[in-house]
């Protein structure tokens, strides 16, 4: 319990700290021509023939973890593009991947799922019942039926979480009887990988 509240404090310290710049310009108006020109300039290099191959993914693998801007994916797993599918989304919960995993495996052949979770998550430290309040204090009433049914899946755990995400995805009857199904959890300090399940 100490360390999730020491968590907290760290994030709400961190918020407070780090807020973003939102009255400038945009970056999709300041920034992105300019890094895609040098990034079409580096393509050869950095994708080159990796990204002009089939959609389907080389290594078969989708992979399902959160959209926290500290992962990156293809790097902690050792993976290339083309290799596999990334299926991002708050906290890296299966249920909310479910409709890009059916995709993934009936399209596209993927048979190994890999489902990672990670320390210190904001959907460790978010509320359903708190983001609704926020939602409702901004909507109008017709929008709160939409807000009601708004579940953030937060969780306190991770290695839990990824253990039930693994279940949850092993007894799911649309995901292919053949897929091959892991949990692990992400260490945010030091990208270390720990296999829960």
């Amino acid at each position: 319990m100490t360390s999730h509240l020491t968590s907290l404090a760290s994030t709400a310290y961190a918020k407070a700290a780090n807020q973003p710049d939102l009255k400038g310009p945009s970056f999709a108006d300041a920034e992105l021509a300019v890094n895609n020109s040098n990034f079409i300039k580096t393509y050869d290099v950095l994708v080159g023939d990796k990204g002009r191959a089939h959609l389907m993914p080389k290594r078969g693998i989708a992979v399902i973890c959160c959209m926290d801007a500290r992962l990156d994916p293809n790097a902690m797993l050792g993976l290339e593009v083309g290799d596999a599918h990334i299926i991002r989304n708050g906290g890296g919960r299966a249920a909310d991947a479910l409709r890009s995993l059916i995709g993934s495996q009936e399209a596209l052949q993927t048979r190994e799922i890999i489902v990672i979770h990670h320390e210190d998550c904001g959907f460790s430290h978010a509320s359903t019942t708190v983001v609704q309040k926020a939602l409702k204090a901004r909507t109008p009433l017709s929008a709160h039926p939409f807000v009601d049914a708004v579940s953030l899946q937060e969780f306190s755990d991770p290695r839990e979480s990824v253990q039930e995400d693994v279940a949850f995805l092993r007894e799911h009857p649309l995901v292919h009887p053949d897929s091959k199904i892991s949990g692990w959890v992400y260490r945010v300090s030091n990208g270390e990988l720990l296999r829960a399940c």
